[in-house]
């Protein structure tokens, strides 16, 4: 008499496979051992997805890396939008200024935000309320978790008063620079062309 294959089923722990018996098919006592090790291998497979606590010193990791590490902190779930403003600010401290996460001076901050962003960077006054909101979870990230020393001085950049501010500097269009108004007016352009189409 032929005894039936036991079904199996099969979970990942690491980078080795682990076969199991199902455990409705077995005997009592090896459904119970099974299921210890099913729960061990589950449990093992979520530790190794889980990210890796970096052991490298804060001015260490590069900017990819920070950002992503902020992508899954509560400070960035809690933003209502998240439209990668400190990656825009990083990379203008960075190509203008020299200037990393790390040796962002309050200064540095400043100047990007008050005199690159107006002559540089492309976007609607509107949307000064959501770069500081993102800049502030951000900073308050390196604070908390990575002890950035500079992050409580680019902190007190992004006071109460700093969404009016910048508003106020990217309405400016006497700060814009020339290539930011050429490129206003190529959209001005655009948008009459598709506006006049859609009269007609």
């Amino acid at each position: 008499m032929t005894t039936p294959a036991h079904p199996m089923t099969t979970s990942r722990w690491g980078d080795e496979s682990v076969s199991l018996v199902s455990i409705g098919a077995a005997r009592p006592s090896t459904a119970r051992a099974l299921g210890v090790l099913q729960r061990i291998a589950l449990a093992a497979s979520a530790v190794l997805e889980m990210p890796r606590p970096t052991t490298r010193a804060p001015a260490e990791l590069q900017t990819t890396e920070l950002l992503a590490m902020f992508e899954a902190s509560p400070e960035a779930h809690a933003l209502p939008t998240n439209d990668a403003w400190p990656a825009v600010v990083l990379e203008h401290a960075r190509s203008d200024l020299g200037a990393t996460a790390a040796t962002l001076s309050a200064d540095l901050l400043h100047e990007v935000l008050f005199d690159i962003f107006p002559r540089n960077v492309s976007c609607d006054a509107s949307a000064a309320t959501d770069i500081v909101t993102e800049l502030r979870a951000f900073f308050t990230y390196l604070d908390r978790e990575l002890a950035f020393a500079n992050a409580p001085e680019c902190l007190a950049v992004l006071d109460e008063g700093a969404s009016e501010s910048l508003h106020d500097v990217l309405s400016d269009h006497t700060l814009f620079g020339v290539d930011k108004l050429d490129l206003m007016a190529d959209r001005e352009a655009i948008f009459d062309m598709m506006t006049a189409g859609t009269d007609a």
